[in-house]
């Protein structure tokens, strides 16, 4: 879907998402988990978005797309 807006499908709703968990995130850029967890850990230094909620973090993906572009542009990806 991509417009983004929820449609009712037999009783369900399926909604793009706009957040992915340390583990989702993880996947969607080929990194472990814990690149995630040390990433979420340095984010003053290195600006990686994150909110939390409660104790869960959560990174956005928008502002993740937008990091990771960032990151790219910088020498050397990065690193």
């Amino acid at each position: 879907m991509s417009d983004h807006t929820p449609t009712l499908d037999a009783g369900r709703i399926d909604i793009t998402k706009i957040a992915l968990s340390r583990t989702q995130c993880a996947a969607a850029i080929c990194v472990s988990p814990r690149k995630i967890d040390e990433l979420i850990a340095g984010r003053r230094g290195n600006g990686f978005p994150v909110v939390h909620l409660g104790r869960k973090p959560v990174i956005p993906v928008d502002l993740l797309k937008t990091w990771l572009a960032e990151q790219a542009q910088k020498k050397g990806g990065g690193r």
